[in-house]
């Protein structure tokens, strides 16, 4: 089963690292593979449950926000 992400409370873009990166693509590719899945996981739980989520999705302008399509 798929463990949703969590953040603290108080979580602000505005103390994000910038500067903050990944070792390499291999590293990113590795990470976004387990994320997408985790993704689908959630999806079939709650498809199956016939319960609703909601996913709130928070970036700078630009930052690719507008490519998360909703089912």
């Amino acid at each position: 089963m798929a463990s949703a992400v969590k953040v603290k409370s108080a979580f602000t873009l505005a103390r994000v690292d910038l500067d903050r990166r990944l070792k390499d693509e291999e590293s990113y590719r590795h990470q976004l593979s387990k994320l997408q899945i985790a993704m689908l996981e959630l999806e079939q739980i709650y498809r199956v449950e016939r319960r609703r989520g909601i996913i709130a999705v928070e970036g700078w302008d630009a930052a690719g926000k507008g490519g998360a399509s909703s089912a």
